[in-house]
């Protein structure tokens, strides 16, 4: 997996072909399972605000407070 940064400071993660066909021989509860496990952890080590920080998306799941000061 490459990363490259971007100048607005997101990073992009660049997959391989090999990585790619593994997830495409997952079955389809595999790999939602996957995102799901994926999706825990990424809450979990850079918390919701900062997730929304990054996709408005999960403004939603802020509580209201939250939501006006950001």
């Amino acid at each position: 997996m490459k990363k490259a940064k971007q100048k607005d400071g997101d990073f992009v993660h660049t997959l391989s072909d090999e990585k790619l066909d593994e997830f495409r021989s997952m079955t389809l509860r595999t790999r939602l399972q996957w995102l799901e496990e994926a999706n825990m952890f990424v809450n979990k080590v850079i918390g919701l605000e900062r997730r929304a920080q990054f996709d408005k998306r999960f403004e939603v799941c802020l509580p209201r407070r939250q939501k006006k000061a950001g």
